[in-house]
């Protein structure tokens, strides 16, 4: 069966367009397993699996998702006002369609549909999902992005949980325990030192 370690999750989102993540897997007694990075800037994916002896790298999109978005999507923090800077292009917001609490917003790309639903305490509104499309391997692709378990904190607009998925067949989790905001980064925890990369089987990713 599939064996779970608990992660830590560090984003930087000082450049703006171009947020950077980095996620490791530690088992209890602190050993590396994992190491999932996203660099903003250079558009660039790179998971490292220490147990398997195996370096995926991914370049501008990953699954059809642009590399770019996935701080945002893994956070839930997408605004509207960035995807011009995401490379969508040409950005509209709420002129396609407008249901409920929720809205669209047209792009270069394609539309996108943000999903807001009330939350408790409050009530507020918050982002609850997103539906979109991206293109894989010549073809379109259903996209979307659900988000629950809202803190009841300081960051309780955004979710504790996160499911995306990229029809047909793949699908990627996160969960949150606790955040800490405005801590100092280290741009070096962005990328993998030679020593970590060494013994390592390089394959790309699309």
């Amino acid at each position: 069966g599939a064996t779970s370690f608990s992660g830590v999750v560090v984003i930087d989102r000082t450049a703006a367009g171009a947020p950077s993540l980095r996620h490791e897997a530690l088992d209890p007694f602190g050993t590396l397993h994992h190491l999932f990075l996203v660099d903003g800037r250079t558009e660039r994916l790179t998971w490292a699996d220490f147990d398997g002896k195996r370096l995926r790298e991914a370049k501008g999109r990953w699954h059809g998702v642009p590399v770019r978005l996935l701080p945002h999507l893994i956070l839930g923090n997408l605004p509207p006002t960035a995807l011009g800077g995401l490379g969508y292009g040409k950005v509209t917001v709420g002129v396609m369609a407008v249901a409920g609490d929720s809205f669209v917003v047209g792009t270069d790309q394609g539309p996108l549909e943000y999903l807001m639903s009330w939350i408790d305490p409050g009530p507020r509104l918050a982002l609850s999902g997103l539906r979109t499309t991206v293109p894989v391997g010549g073809k379109k692709a259903d996209v979307t992005v659900a988000y629950s378990h809202f803190s009841g904190k300081k960051d309780f607009y955004l979710p504790q949980s996160m499911v995306l998925n990229v029809a047909p067949d793949f699908e990627l989790k996160a969960s949150w325990r606790e955040r800490d905001w405005n801590e100092p980064v280290d741009a070096a925890l962005f990328t993998l030192s030679a020593a970590q990369v060494r013994g390592l089987t390089r394959e790309v990713m699309h």
